[in-house]
Formats: C-alpha cells, structure tokens, sequence
C-alpha cells in the first residue's frame, strides 16, 4: 500500500509583537482513505520564554507515517499559537494552517497566522482583561471556503522545514506527486501501471529533490 512519511519539525515563530509564544499542532486528514501507521498526529511546543521581541525558537519534531489508498484528503498541518500574559494566562495569538508538500524532498514553509477581529466592545474589555475572540468550531481554520466569511486579522508566521517521503506508489501518481519526470504523452497511460522493483520505466527519469536534494519552497526562518 503506498505510503506518505513526514519528518521535520516546527522550527518558529515571527511578527507576533509577543513574547511567551508555544504552538498546538495538529495533522488533518481523511480517515476514509488515510491511516496513521506511525508517530503522533498532534502536539505540542514548549513555551519561549526568552525576549525574542515577538518571535520563538521551538524546534519541536514532527514524525509521523502514512498508508494510503488515494491521493484524496491530503494530509494538512494545522496550528494553534498562544502567548502567556504576564499572570501566565495563555491568550490566543491566532490560527493558520498549510498542506503538507506533495513532492518528495525538503520543504521550507512559512504558515500565515490569524485571528478574528474584535468588535468595538471586545476592544474596550481588551483595555481591561487582555483577550481575544476565539473560534467555537476549528473546522474553518483549514477550510477555505469557511474562512472566507470570517473578519480576520493577520498575527503573524509559523516556520516549518519537512521531509516528504513517498513509497510504492503507481507511477501515474508518482508523475503527479513530482516524485519521477516523464514525457507529457506518457504520463495519460500511467495510471495503475505498478512502479518497477529495479529503476523506472524507459523514459522516466527521477527528480533532483527526489533523491535528496533541497528544495526551498518559501522564505526560511531564520
């Protein structure tokens, strides 16, 4: 059965203008068609407690695998971020969530974060007992369609650098997943064709960043 192996760790946070920062995460995914076979699918990071200016270094692993029985319901990380006022009470920073890469290699992610906006009256208790709105149902926080409707504000970024690792899938899902390069006419009789035990089919090539090389995606935390 194919499977999808994700190893790296959340690396940070920036821009949040607090310090006392920690990070709940989470993996979503379609149990119809996924299963968990090893690892944790959620946690959590310890709180940064240095004066970072609003930015945290957490370093916290994530390593968990995958079988599964189709590319439906991808997996998808979902965070929860939170800083500790000066009572030590955790207050909502924001919400964000991201795909997980489909291509095989090394990916480096910065994961917008947001929060509902207050209303008039949230900020005038805000002056007195600091806090901020929070979601009843976390369901929207990775479904587009359901964010939309929803003022938000922008809070700040989540850094993450994975592993994608991809096993025995067939090669038409391979193409798909950047895991092998092929001729465009090739790649419609693809489908269902098993993957070679020994090297690929005549035509097909593997990619760089299939076989280790790097591959930077987006800005890196620094």
């Amino acid at each position: 059965m194919p499977e999808v192996y994700i190893i790296g760790e959340v690396q940070g946070a920036a821009g949040f203008g607090r310090d006392g920062l920690h990070c709940d995460w989470k993996v979503l995914y379609d149990e119809d068609f996924w299963t968990a076979t090893q690892g944790l699918t959620h946690g959590g990071t310890h709180v940064d407690a240095s004066d970072n200016f609003g930015s945290a270094v957490w370093n916290h692993p994530i390593d968990v695998a995958f079988s599964c029985s189709s590319l439906t319901g991808w997996p998808r990380l979902q965070f929860e971020v939170w800083y500790q006022d000066m009572f030590h009470r955790n207050i909502l920073a924001g919400y964000g969530a991201a795909f997980v890469p489909m291509a095989p290699g090394t990916h480096e992610l910065q994961v917008p974060i947001w929060r509902p906006r207050r209303s008039f009256v949230d900020n005038l208790s805000s002056y007195f007992i600091e806090d901020h709105p929070q979601l009843e149902r976390l369901d929207c926080v990775a479904n587009g369609e359901d964010r939309y409707h929803l003022d938000a504000e922008s809070t700040g970024y989540v850094y993450l650098r994975l592993n994608i690792v991809t096993s025995a899938f067939d090669l038409g899902a391979a193409v798909e997943l950047g895991s092998v390069r092929a001729p465009r006419e090739q790649v419609r009789d693809m489908r269902c064709v098993p993957v070679p035990t020994f090297g690929l089919s005549e035509g097909v090539e593997p990619l760089d960043h299939a076989v280790g090389t790097v591959s930077r995606n987006s800005i890196a935390f620094s």
